[in-house]
Formats: structure tokens, C-alpha cells, sequence
């Protein structure tokens, strides 16, 4: 029987994966669209910073994305990735114009693009040059080393506009391509939250006292069986960077795990309002401490027994 279970589970993530990501039908929801303007936004960029370049470089992908960008503004309006998009447009015809190779009709579709959404954007942005060099690290490592699970809370609600500058960071975290898949429900109402944490198997009642997060990712931004496993680890480089994000700010936090039942993870949700294009990954508790608390003493591998020379 559990065996069966798993090779259940393994089928529906098969079916749920290409019904909801972008491998079959490349647009037909927000997500998709998204995904497919991101992806194509990032080949255009990758293309901007190689010397010397070569002029018209990945124009079929412009004019692709262009025909995207305004399917999305016509649908869905403009947003966060409608600026990206463009500015990164923009970017293009400024770098071939300043190699002396100018495409007009690239050039008046950006621009025409620009007049429908109604936003001004500099025209000076080009790829800049930078040099990577040993950086102070004491800070990061004493953040990485201090960071531990906090169970005791006082029961003060983070604020909006704590978590949001946390986001803000976290949104800085590596994803495929850029592109950003996480999504973060907060869940403020009580009885509410007290379901979700009994769907998490909660038998602890310090997780009530801490504001909970709980992390998505949107499996129509991924193409592909290739990149079957990218929300997940993509969504676990965002809830990390999350966790450091909230301790520089005076809180404490803990990672909840969802490795729950497929219908409890439908529960959950349903819970949340979240859509069924999203998979779960990870719980977040954490909030305001009482002072000093007391942590388990954690035990650590040694770096040499990790590290694999090949």
C-alpha cells in the first residue's frame, strides 16, 4: 500500500506539473505569460553583456518578446515585469546604436510599447562594468552561523512593513532565469491559522504566539520535464534567503516542512486561496522573541566531510 501511495503521489506531481506549467500550452494563463516574458527577457540580457557585440544579437527573441509584452498589457495591463521587459528592450537599442547598428522598427515598437503603458524610463541604461573582489564577510557568516530555530514567541505581530522589506530581499535570492517564482501567504486570522497548522501535523503550542508564512511557487513559470524540480529549489534558495532577511531585523524564525498528504496539501490550498498551478513549499514561523531564549544545541558536519574533490 505505500508503495502504491507513492507511485500515486509521483503520477499526480506528473499530471499536475503538465497541466499547470508551460510545457504544452506556453501562455494561456498569467503565470505562463509571465514566465515565457521572463525567460525571454534574460536571453536578451545574458546577450547584452558579452564583448564585443555582435549587432542584432538574438533579434528574433526581441521581436518575440516584444509580441508578448503587449499580449500582456492588453490582458493583464502593466506591472513590475511590463518596466523590466522594456527597460530591457530599451537597453538593446541603446547598445546597438552605440556599436552604429540601428533597428527603426525595434526602436518604434519599444517606444510605442513605453506611450501605452504611460511611463517615462531613462534612456541612458546600458550593461555597466563591475569588479568582484574579496568582500568583508564577518557580518554574513555571524548571520549564517547565528541563525537557529526559535520556538518561543511573544505573540506581537510582525509588520507589514518589516516583512515586506524582508521580501524585498529575499526576492534578490537566485531563481531559473530570474524568474522569481515564490509567492508568500501571511496567515493573520486565527481559526484560520490554527487549521493550517494542524494540516502541518502542528502538536506544538509555541507555533500559535508566531506569525505564519507560508512560501508557493508557481509551477507555470517552469517549461519543460527538465525543469520539473526548479520550483522547489528555487523556491528553497527564496525561503532561506527569507529566514537571514527577517534575523537581521530582530526576529526569530523557524522552517516548517510540508511534506504532507497531496489532499492535505489541497486543504491547505484552499486554506491560503492559493491557486492549484502553485505547490508548497516550505512554512515559516517567526516573530518578536522574549529576549533570550534557549535553542537546541546543533550539531554540525565538518567541511572536509562535504567537500568532494573531483
Amino acid at each position: 500500500m505505500k508503495r502504491l501511495g507513492t507511485l500515486r503521489a509521483a503520477l499526480r506531481d506528473a499530471c499536475r506539473y503538465g497541466k499547470h506549467s508551460s510545457t504544452f500550452e506556453i501562455s494561456s494563463t498569467r503565470s505562463k505569460l509571465q514566465g515565457l516574458i521572463i525567460r525571454l527577457a534574460h536571453g536578451v540580457e545574458v546577450g547584452m553583456i558579452y564583448r564585443p557585440t555582435r549587432a542584432g544579437f538574438a533579434i528574433e527573441t526581441v521581436k518575440q518578446l516584444l509580441r508578448n509584452v503587449e499580449c500582456y498589457i492588453n490582458d493583464y495591463g502593466n506591472d513590475s515585469l511590463i518596466r523590466m521587459s522594456l527597460e530591457t528592450l530599451q537597453e538593446y537599442c541603446n547598445l546597438n546604436s552605440s556599436i552604429g547598428s540601428d533597428f527603426p522598427e525595434i526602436v518604434a515598437e519599444t517606444d510605442r510599447l513605453m506611450v501605452k503603458v504611460g511611463e517615462k524610463f531613462s534612456r541612458d541604461r546600458l550593461p555597466i562594468p563591475i569588479t568582484y573582489e574579496p568582500q568583508e564577510m564577518s557580518g554574513f557568516e555571524a548571520l549564517a552561523r547565528r541563525r537557529r530555530s526559535c520556538r518561543e514567541y511573544t505573540g506581537k505581530e510582525v509588520e507589514q512593513k518589516i516583512l515586506m522589506e524582508a521580501i524585498d530581499t529575499a526576492l534578490y535570492s537566485p531563481s531559473a532565469c530570474n524568474r522569481q517564482p515564490c509567492r508568500v501567504y501571511r496567515v493573520a486570522d486565527p481559526e484560520k491559522k490554527k487549521r493550517v497548522l494542524q494540516l502541518q501535523n502542528n502538536r506544538s503550542s509555541w507555533r500559535g504566539n508566531a506569525s505564519i508564512l507560508v512560501v508557493t511557487g508557481d509551477l507555470g513559470m517552469y517549461q519543460g520535464v527538465r525543469e520539473r524540480s526548479a520550483a522547489y529549489v528555487d523556491g528553497g534558495l527564496f525561503c532561506m534567503s527569507l529566514a537571514y532577511a527577517l534575523n537581521v531585523r530582530g526576529l526569530g524564525t523557524c522552517m516548517l516542512n510540508l511534506n504532507m498528504p497531496e489532499h492535505d496539501h489541497d486543504k491547505m490550498r484552499r486554506l491560503l486561496g492559493a491557486g492549484e498551478a502553485e505547490v508548497l513549499i516550505m512554512m515559516i514561523a517567526c516573530g518578536y522573541t522574549p529576549g533570550e531564549v534557549l535553542v537546541p544545541k546543533k550539531f554540525h558536519r565538518d567541511a572536509a566531510e562535504v567537500l568532494v574533490e573531483c
